[in-house]
């Protein structure tokens, strides 16, 4: 495993370093175990109107997603430790284009896009601790950030960094230019944050697994549910073009469904509730692009596109 040293300068604080780094312009604890290995189940049932394709293909379980502008979708493969970018159309025998992207990782978490296609993955690293990368279009490697969990991602238009961290924790880290500021706790405490997402308005969505919860904290600071009824929501994705009115898809896992909520996130629902796509296994990433919604169907081994 790789670990950048060639950087210019690196600041410290509870436990946290970032590191100035840079694109270059497109126009120590031991490791926590990965999550114990989920149960049967048999999948949840949906809407049968809408077309499924299968994106790439022979994972071993794939983790979270991220899509660009093009529609190419990006996967952490946990236990094959990598990091892939399948590019449309989803046909043939292997769905797909697939390139590796970056290098190997020791367990490659979270992932995102930002505005200019790069991509951002969080790697845990035994007894070395939780690293942020961002693997620039022109095959660039940047270090973000390090410090001790960092699991789901997401970045805004300004190429702020937004890092679900273990218990009780979403970073923000500031962008400046040629790096990123020393990160600032953000939002409410959670039991359990494991996936963030973050809208074109600045509004941030947030995964509480344990609390059965997603939460919305808007740029004022005020902090909504979105939904209700989860068990074990893993993974939250939102257009991060959209400004009003944004439609929040979840992975809610131990039901076996994918969930879109539709705002206003008022009422005893917190939104209205639909079931996206069917028969997942345990889902545990997803991510959109305008209405297309793709998911890491976990346990049976498969990314899926959701066409309405």
């Amino acid at each position: 495993m790789r670990h950048v040293t060639s950087l210019v300068l690196r600041f410290s604080i509870l436990g946290i370093a970032v590191v100035v780094a840079a694109c270059a312009s497109n126009g120590s604890a031991p490791l926590p175990a990965p999550p114990a290995a989920l149960s049967a189940g048999t999948g949840g049932a949906g809407p049968l109107d809408e077309q499924i394709l299968l994106v790439g293909t022979r994972w071993q379980a794939p983790w979270n997603l991220a899509v660009d502008r093009a529609g190419n979708v990006f996967v952490t493969d946990l236990p094959t430790r990598k990091l892939f970018k399948i590019e449309p159309p989803f046909t043939g025998p292997t769905h797909g284009t697939i390139h590796k992207v970056g290098t190997y990782y020791w367990y490659p978490w979270g992932i995102a896009v930002d505005n200019d296609d790069n991509a951002y993955i969080s790697e845990g690293a035994p007894y070395a601790g939780w690293f942020i990368y961002r693997e620039c279009r022109n095959g660039r490697q940047d270090l973000v950030a390090t410090g001790a969990y960092f699991t789901g991602l997401a970045v805004d238009a300004q190429q702020n960094v937004y890092a679900a961290g273990d218990t009780s924790v979403i970073w923000r880290l500031l962008r400046k230019p040629g790096g990123w500021r020393i990160p600032v706790r953000y939002g409410p405490k959670f039991e359990q944050a494991t996936s963030v997402a973050v809208d074109a308005a600045g509004n941030v969505y947030v995964t509480d697994a344990l609390a059965n919860q997603v939460k919305m904290i808007e740029r004022s600071g005020k902090v909504v549910s979105v939904g209700s009824g989860y068990n074990l929501p893993t993974s939250v994705a939102v257009s991060r073009f959209c400004a009003t009115s944004c439609p929040v898809y979840v992975a809610d896992t131990m039901n076996n469904e994918v969930k879109e909520i539709a705002p206003p996130f008022t009422g005893a629902t917190h939104g209205t509730i639909s079931v996206i796509g069917h028969g997942f296994w345990q889902p545990w990433g997803v991510a959109v692009k305008g209405d297309d919604v793709y998911v890491a169907d976990t346990n049976h081994h498969s990314v899926k596109e959701v066409i309405p």
